[in-house]
């Protein structure tokens, strides 16, 4: 049996790997989260669960990696969900679906930060497409399984 591939884990490493000394780390993020996409998702025998799965740890690993090398996550995020958006437009996918699933990927950053981060990361996403922001601090309240530690509860300073 082979074990799993965590996309989410590689999609970390290689954007700390691209971000360790530039000046735009959110422009470099999302152009891994958009190669990374097509290059797991070229095909058309790609199933839409499959693609929403794929966009969702894509994503998460992203903004882990940007957390960590302590890139700015409000425009970092945006970029990243701009990204997604692109690759299905590019790939002919419902930008809707790809977009809760970039947001699901994303809202995984609610157990590292304070709650005026996810407000500023609200407010930069709602400036990119209306109604997302609503949407991510939605996700962000309410966890799922498909979270890092959906049960974990940030401690409030």
């Amino acid at each position: 049996m082979t074990e799993p591939f965590n996309l989410a884990q590689l999609t970390k490493e290689m954007v700390v790997h691209q971000l360790k000394n530039l000046a735009d780390p959110a422009r470099i993020s999302a152009e891994v989260v958009r190669g990374t996409l097509i290059a797991r998702l070229k095909g058309p025998n790609v199933t839409d669960e499959s693609i929403h799965e794929t966009v969702r740890e894509v994503c998460k690993g992203a903004v882990a990696g940007m957390l960590l090398m302590e890139c700015p996550l409000p425009r970092g995020c945006a970029k990243v969900l701009l990204a997604a958006r692109s690759f299905a437009k590019s790939v002919g996918r419902d930008r809707d679906a790809i977009n809760l699933a970039a947001l699901k990927g994303l809202s995984d950053i609610r157990r590292f930060v304070d709650t005026k981060t996810i407000g500023d990361i609200k407010e930069a996403l709602e400036v990119t497409r209306s109604g997302t922001g609503a949407e991510f601090l939605h996700l962000c309240g309410n966890p799922e399984p498909y979270q890092s530690h959906p049960g974990y509860v940030p401690p409030k300073v």
